[in-house]
């Protein structure tokens, strides 16, 4: 792994990687799936927790780290590593 995609996943905060850990398990989960996974695990029903999986999956994208591959109901997730990322990180 480059020291650059070291360096963003050091500002992921942990329920992020786990998002990043249960799309390598499955990458046709959808956030919905997501959040009864994390709920499970919390053992606490939580109705933000959906929307904040969300709110995560739209910063990974953003970041170029993760991206949508297909439809809402038939795609899946696919984890990348855009240049985007690089060239910020070397600009600062």
């Amino acid at each position: 792994m480059s020291g650059v995609l070291k360096d963003v996943l050091k500002e992921l905060s942990e329920r992020q990687i786990v998002i990043l850990e249960m799309i390598v398990r499955d990458p046709s989960l959808s956030a919905k799936a997501m959040s009864e996974k994390m709920s499970e695990k919390m053992s606490e029903k939580n109705t933000n927790v959906e929307r904040t999986i969300e709110r995560d999956l739209a910063k990974l994208k953003k970041l170029g780290i993760l991206t949508r591959k297909g439809g809402r109901k038939n795609g899946e997730w696919v984890i990348v590593y855009s240049p985007q990322i690089e060239s910020e990180t070397e600009n600062q």
